[in-house]
């Protein structure tokens, strides 16, 4: 941050406020914190084996850029979507000591405590809401069903020295 504004100045920092600074501080923590918590469920239901709905990472990593991008669409216009509370610390305190203002500094506990509680919230959503209702997705997969099946018969389990031949070469 120091480095873009050595370079840019202080016209062009990027500052994660509300457009209006009329806004609740309560209104920013409730914003950042929904967008946090369905940004965090897509990412868990795209990466927890238990209630994935993907066999395959292609699928979960377009779902989880559809979900950031929603995200950062519908919140930004409203309070600049930090969804991050690492961002939101480090952009409103740089920013009030670069600018030498306090006008942002009401709005930190929003940008630091809305995406924090946000990810805890989807977090134990996903782990005891989520992985109650969601069955087990290799539960009704045929393929799969088959596949554990037929493991045990796969494996190739080798004679040992002392074992007879199951059939003799009468040749």
């Amino acid at each position: 941050m120091a480095f873009s504004l050595l370079v840019l100045g202080t016209d062009e920092i990027i500052i994660f406020r509300p457009n209006d600074l009329d806004f609740s501080q309560w209104y920013v923590f409730l914003i950042e914190l929904f967008f946090t918590f369905t940004f965090q469920v897509v990412i868990q239901h795209s990466k927890n084996s238990k209630v994935t709905i993907f066999d395959n990472m292609v699928l979960g990593v377009g779902s989880v850029a559809a979900a950031i991008y929603f995200s950062i669409t519908c919140a930004g216009r409203f309070t600049g979507a930090a969804l991050n509370p690492t961002i939101g610390f480090t952009n409103l305190t740089f920013v009030a000591i670069a600018l030498d203002t306090n006008d942002y500094i009401k709005f930190l506990p929003a940008y630091v405590f809305g995406p924090l509680i946000g990810g805890v919230l989807a977090g134990l959503f996903t782990a005891h809401v989520s992985a109650r209702i969601i069955h087990d997705p290799n539960e009704y997969n045929q393929v799969r069903k088959f596949a554990r099946m037929t493991e045990d018969v796969k494996k190739h389990k080798p004679l040992s020295t002392d074992q007879e031949p199951l059939y003799y070469n009468s040749t």
